[in-house]
Parts: structure tokens; sequence; C-alpha cells
């Protein structure tokens, strides 16, 4: 199985749409072949950010003609990249998938001068999953939150809602790019 990490497209829409189906996202406003989700409205708390996510920060993971996986980073500070949301089908997890996604949007983020990347954990196994494998350390706690986020789509933007895990809290995890490449 040959997998393919390239930039998501305009034309990725609908499947980077069932991805994060798969990842808790709930698409809460419709436009074009976008329906809305039946459920969002439940076990929301508190949404505290509003996240845009360009296409041009992110990456796709393709499998013949299947999008397998989508992830995503933006700009937070002069040196510092934030992931936004990564996700893989169900289906293709445990393949390595989340990992070349990861590496993907690392390396982009250097080239383009951040020093680090900041990310967000929900999910207990998935923070061991970054300190193991990206060298990232956990810099805080903080209590868990559902997001807000648009993808701008061909007719305007697609909005949805990540509900996140059921944990209570979330880890808040940092990785120096620099040292990570400088031993990879």
């Amino acid at each position: 199985m040959t997998v393919m990490i390239r930039k998501a497209l305009e034309a990725d829409m609908e499947s980077i749409l069932k991805v994060l189906r798969s990842y808790e996202c709930k698409v809460i406003h419709p436009v074009d072949n976008a329906p809305i989700d039946d459920d969002y409205g439940h076990v929301i708390t508190v949404i505290n950010e509003l996240s845009a996510l360009k296409l041009e920060n992110a990456f796709v993971a393709q499998l013949d003609d299947v999008i397998a996986g989508f992830c995503h980073y933006k700009h937070y500070s002069s040196d510092t990249a934030k992931t936004t949301l990564m996700s893989v089908l169900p289906q293709y997890r445990e393949l390595g998938i989340g990992r070349a996604l990861q590496v993907a949007r690392m390396k982009e983020a250097h080239e383009k001068g951040y020093r680090k990347m900041l990310t967000y954990c929900d999910v207990p196994k998935t923070a061991v999953w970054y300190q193991k494998n990206f060298q990232y350390v956990v810099l805080r706690t903080e209590p868990n939150h559902h997001m807000l986020h648009f993808l701008s789509g061909p007719d305007g933007p697609i909005w949805f809602i990540h509900h996140g895990s059921k944990d209570e809290y979330l880890k808040v995890l940092e990785c120096d790019l620099d040292a990570y490449f400088a031993s990879h």
C-alpha cells in the first residue's frame, strides 16, 4: 500500500469532511454538497476559539483514489505554529499515515521559519504518541473545550465543531522543531 502525502485541494473538500467526521467533527452550517449533521448540537460545552482552516496549510493522505487522512496547522506566534486537526479514517489507522501527515506539517512549518509547534491534545494515548515520536514536551493541562472551525470552500465557508474526547482536561504540548529536525 503506497500512501501519498500531498497538499490539500478544494477538490478534496468532500473527502476531507468525511475524514473529519470520523474524528468527532460535526458540520453545523450547510453549503452545497456539505449536508448538516443531525446530531451536531449534543454534548457541546464551551466554544472558546474560532479556527479558520486554510487549505494552504493542510495536507491529505491519499491511497489510490481514497483520501484516508487530513491534517492542518496554523500560525500561532512569530516563531510558533499550532496544529489544529489531524484525523485518519478508522480503517486506515495504525498504518503510519498519521505519522506521515505529522512529519509533513512539521517540515513545512519549519521551512516557513517556525521554530516550535504547539499541539492541544485531548486523548492521553495521542499525547504519548506526540511525545514518543516527535519530541513533544507537556507545557500544561487545561480544561477541555470544543473548537469551532471553518473551511473555506468554493461555495463559501463550511462550519463544523470538533467535540473532542470525553476527558476533562487536555494537554498542551510543544515541539522544538529545530531540535527535532537536527536529530532526524
